[in-house]
């Protein structure tokens, strides 16, 4: 796609890079012959690339895009142990999802995370009567929401005030206060630098919720 490659100042050339997945000891290992170290070993962590719901107004997107529906967010929060919660905007939801990573780091810099093939198990259920605009998520220890747009600032702005508003109508913050907060303790993620828009995860640990 134009413009992937202005991540940095010059150029790079399309390289392939063969990474060895040990699951038994859930690390990847990858041979680094043209540099000092040598050899490189990084614990995995598996996660969803990619899911999401069908767009709102009947609209089409590719499946490269994230957007209010979920999507191609890249974010590695989508793991085991992670309650996600997505937007539906039509009957049966028409939820999908791919794009297994066994690991990647923020912004999935080179276009490319270790992409591999998976058995997902997911626990699906309806929460009927509560609005939500953007995908919202929480592990043991945050409450998060994506948003994704161009550019970044944009999908940090949509991603803080929906974190915000959740802060806000299902916690019972006083808008200002829980902006001071958040400001002190929030953390933000970049899922995606590489996609059609960039999804940024918004984090609010859980443990100074009521």
């Amino acid at each position: 796609m134009p413009g992937r490659r202005l991540l940095l100042n010059e150029g790079i050339p399309d390289r392939m890079f063969s990474w060895h997945l040990d699951r038994e000891r859930m690390v990847g290992i990858l041979d680094l012959p043209d540099s000092t170290l040598g050899r490189a070993e990084i614990p995995l962590h598996p996660f969803i690339g990619s899911i999401g719901t069908a767009p709102r107004y009947g609209r089409v997107e590719t499946t490269l895009a994230p957007g209010e529906y979920g999507g191609n967010m890249d974010c590695c929060e989508t793991q085991v142990g992670t309650t996600l919660y997505l937007p539906v905007w039509r009957r049966g939801a028409l939820l999908c999802f791919g794009d297994i990573h066994a690991a990647q780091g923020d912004g999935e810099l080179c276009r490319s995370a270790l992409e591999a093939t998976a058995e997902v198990t997911l626990t699906l259920q309806v929460v009927k009567g509560w609005e939500i605009h953007w995908p919202r998520l929480w592990d043991r220890e945050w409450l998060m929401t994506a948003g994704s747009s161009r550019p970044l600032f944009e999908a940090v702005q949509i991603a803080q005030v929906e974190l915000l508003t959740w802060l806000v109508t299902d916690y019972g913050f006083d808008r200002d206060e829980a902006w001071q907060l958040n400001s002190q303790v929030g953390r933000m993620r970049i899922g995606n630098l590489v996609d059609p828009f960039y999804t940024v995860i918004a984090k609010f640990p859980r443990n100074l919720l009521p």
